[in-house]
């Protein structure tokens, strides 16, 4: 009978102690209305309160633009899908690019890299330089890319995701973007801007709900300067995941398809942003793998030969602004309606941060964002606000996850909501209404 008592006992103090540890590492999800959460109204009352900066036209915008090999010469980590502790081959070589646009009273660095994301430690870094470089800002994204290299992030879960941490690498990485910009910046050349926007519905599908609106435009800017040189610019809304989940070859995915093949075109620099990739992937019309890497790449290069160009006027004012984002407890979830405690978040990963940026050139308006942003969410909410080109792009040096449809949050089971959701519910909301802020100031402007 004692001995029944003390197994009982056991059992009772185990449950109570499982019980607490429960309740230290997790917690419900915070479902209140964005109307009843402070952090919203903060962000809120910020865009409202942003003045938006004008930079008039001094010139004929000139250009430059510059691409650095930055494939690793040690087989370190790969980031994208699961761990995988180091790259075998080199399908393809993995680039930085960097484009500098001058209007003689604002200079702005676009750069993207071929890789998942743009690393927030890299961002930081960059950002000591703007003063040395006497640039207004930058405009940062990346390829997003599931099979480039990893290495960069600082945290405790994003060494396991994406392996150990080399401040060697990001410094390397950082001296060969500000060189490769100083370089561009004594070779900037008068050019003239065109831009098209190309259906490719085709080449996605809704990765959220089968028959649900998909964002397949290719919009994309084409720079020629005076020396007859050409530069493309383009984002496309299909998740690069083309390649296998067990490949371990180094490859920039479809966008370095597109870039190979706009060398026939004449075009000596092709710059890619991923865009809307928060609810798209690529069709594969039973094709995987480098099959489906070259089909993709090869259909979106055949449309931009046959687009139809605008040409914009020589001289191109520019309108800059960004909102700094509050945001609540991080809500990672574990389960429909509990997630990991914010302490523990934090101590895995960083505290949430990012912020949105408005970058408009003449009236093409750049659209920046720190998330795997939704194609559907700017279908159903942002696409009509206003009467001229908007271009979103994800991944802007800092990430907070997926920012997709509202709806979704407590219905969809896909991992991009349950898994990838890092802020919680109503986000989508938003961030719609923080960028249909930014464009109405924007087209109100004189």
């Amino acid at each position: 009978m004692n001995i029944i008592k003390k197994i009982a006992k056991a059992g009772l103090w185990c449950i109570v102690t499982l019980t607490v540890l429960f309740f230290i590492f997790f917690a419900p999800i915070n479902d209140k209305p964005l109307e009843k959460q402070s952090f919203y109204h903060k962000n809120i009352q910020a865009v409202n309160k942003v003045k938006l900066d004008v930079y008039p036209t001094q010139q004929t915008l000139k250009v430059a633009w510059r691409k650095i090999n930055i494939t690793p010469h040690e087989f370190i980590a790969m980031a994208g899908y699961r761990p995988r502790n180091a790259f075998e081959t080199v399908h393809d070589s993995l680039f930085a690019k960097v484009m500098v646009m001058d209007n003689g009273s604002a200079k702005f660095a676009m750069i993207s890299l071929d890789l998942l994301l743009f690393p927030p430690a890299l961002k930081e870094k960059l950002n000591s330089y703007k003063d040395e470089l006497h640039i207004t800002d930058y405009y940062l994204s990346a390829t997003h890319t599931h099979n480039g290299f990893g290495c960069w992030n600082n945290s405790f879960a994003g060494e396991i995701i994406a392996g150990t941490y080399s401040e060697a690498l990001l410094d390397s990485l950082t001296e060969k973007i500000i060189r490769s910009i100083k370089i561009a910046q004594q070779d900037v050349q008068p050019a003239k801007l065109l831009y098209t926007e190309i259906q490719a519905d085709e080449l996605v599908i809704n990765r959220l709900e089968d028959n649900a609106p998909v964002d397949g435009t290719v919009r994309a800017l084409q720079f020629v300067r005076a020396d007859s040189s050409k530069a493309l610019w383009l984002t496309f809304s299909g998740h690069p995941t083309s390649i296998s989940k067990k490949s371990l070859a180094l490859s920039a995915d479809y966008p370095a398809v597109i870039a190979r093949e706009m060398v026939n075109d004449g075009v000596e620099f092709t710059m890619f942003m991923a865009g809307m990739v928060g609810s798209h992937r690529v069709r594969d019309n039973g094709l995987s793998d480098f099959d489906l890497v070259e089909k993709t790449g090869q259909a979106i290069a055949e449309k931009i030969h046959r687009a139809t160009w605008v040409i914009q006027p020589d001289t191109l004012p520019v309108v800059y602004s960004k909102v700094p984002l509050q945001f609540g407890y991080p809500q990672v979830r574990i389960t429909s309606h509990m997630k990991v405690r914010s302490w523990l978040f934090n101590a895995a990963l960083n505290p949430l941060q990012g912020e949105i940026q408005l970058l408009s050139v003449g009236n093409i308006n750049f659209i920046s964002t720190p998330c795997d942003f939704s194609g559907e969410l700017f279908i159903n909410n942002i696409k009509n606000t206003i009467n001229q080109p908007v271009v979103i792009t994800s991944f802007n040096g800092d990430y907070v996850g997926y920012i997709t449809e509202d709806k979704y949050y407590f219905t969809s089971k896909k991992e991009e909501v349950r898994a990838m959701n890092w802020v919680g519910p109503y986000h989508g909301e938003m961030f719609a209404t923080i960028i249909n802020t930014l464009l109405k100031k924007k087209e109100s402007l004189p």
